[in-house]
């Protein structure tokens, strides 16, 4: 699933859609598109896109009809600027009055596309936990439970946004925090320090590809080769050379070293 990296990485590279105007849709997959088709379809038709910002792993179109479109990527969506012969999975096509194509390719079908009003946008934005790059310490202690294991915090999206089971293990392990662990007021300061190195480590390299993410030119992004634990069950600790290991915590599989993240 593309988490705050990857639809960072996305949100900047959309800058070459701005001001550019909605003129056609076409998707052979209706059901992503949560509002009646033909609607939605009248409704972004002449629409100008003003800006793009992103809120936890949601990307949020601002138009100039004063509608918003709100993209989430959800498993295996991604978007493609310009590159419609190249992919097999496209679901959504928007044509722009450019004559170039903005399109959404999703194996799975679970992404979402909503047209919403201000007051239905905000609504739905309330609901989501802060953005990690952007808060302080202060308020990162804040926001965190008095107890609960750190994993599922971490993915928690009403808690804090934009963190997904990838970089969750791979900041845990920077950490040397034990995913099932409650964490100390020390460690949550070393954590918050390594949330927010992890996380601009992964925009740098433009995301990690190790499902189906590819950026908006089709392109693999890189921190899946730096990774340390995500997916590496069985091989050597980068730091201590103990065998990773694989526990599932809400049907999820968290993979971290057992020497270096001692519960």
């Amino acid at each position: 699933m593309p988490e705050l990296p990857e639809v960072e990485t996305i949100r900047k590279d959309l800058t070459k859609v701005l001001n550019r105007t909605f003129v056609g849709l076409w998707t052979d997959t209706k059901k992503i598109i949560k509002k009646d088709f033909k609607i939605f379809k009248k409704t972004i038709k002449g629409a100008k896109i003003k800006r793009i910002e992103r809120k936890g792993k949601n990307l949020i179109f601002s138009l100039s009809n004063d509608y918003y479109l709100l993209i989430h990527l959800k498993l295996t969506g991604y978007l493609l600027y310009d590159q419609l012969p190249k992919n097999q999975y496209l679901r959504v096509i928007f044509y722009l009055d450019n004559k170039k194509t903005l399109a959404l390719s999703d194996l799975r079908k679970f992404a979402k596309i909503e047209l919403l009003s201000k007051k239905e946008l905000t609504e739905i934005l309330s609901k989501i936990g802060p953005d990690p790059l952007e808060i302080s310490f202060e308020e990162f202690k804040g926001i965190l439970p008095k107890k609960g294991n750190i994993k599922k915090v971490l993915m928690n999206q009403k808690i804090i946004s934009g963190i997904g089971n990838i970089y969750a293990d791979e900041i845990l392990w920077e950490s040397k925090i034990h995913p099932l662990k409650d964490i100390s007021l020390v460690e949550k300061k070393i954590l918050f320090k390594n949330i927010k190195q992890v996380l601009k480590k992964g925009i740098k390299l433009r995301g990690a590809s190790v499902s189906d993410y590819k950026d908006l030119q089709g392109e693999k992004g890189t921190f899946d080769q730096k990774r340390k634990v995500y997916r590496k069950e069985g091989r050597p600790c980068p730091r201590c050379q103990k065998k990773i290991e694989r526990i599932k915590i809400n049907n999820r599989s968290s993979h971290f070293c057992s020497f270096c993240q001692k519960l």
